[in-house]
């Protein structure tokens, strides 16, 4: 019983350590150009509009420029 409980929180450590590393790879400016949003339909449609009104405050969010 031992046996498996210190198994078990060994595995535990190794995954929560493992998935640490990986937060603190990310590069630190990012996005770092413009961000392009393709929308597949007409100009002028609701898709169209919608994804206009949407791109302004996630611009803002980001603090990038979305065309």
């Amino acid at each position: 019983m031992q046996d498996r409980k210190f198994l078990s929180h060994l595995i535990l450590s190794a995954i929560l350590i493992l998935g640490a590393g990986q937060a603190f790879s990310q590069g630190d400016s990012y996005p770092a150009r413009t961000i392009t949003m393709i929308v597949p339909t007409a100009p002028g449609g609701t898709t169209d509009i919608s994804a206009r009104m949407l791109a302004t405050p996630l611009g803002a969010a980001l603090g990038q420029t979305i065309v």
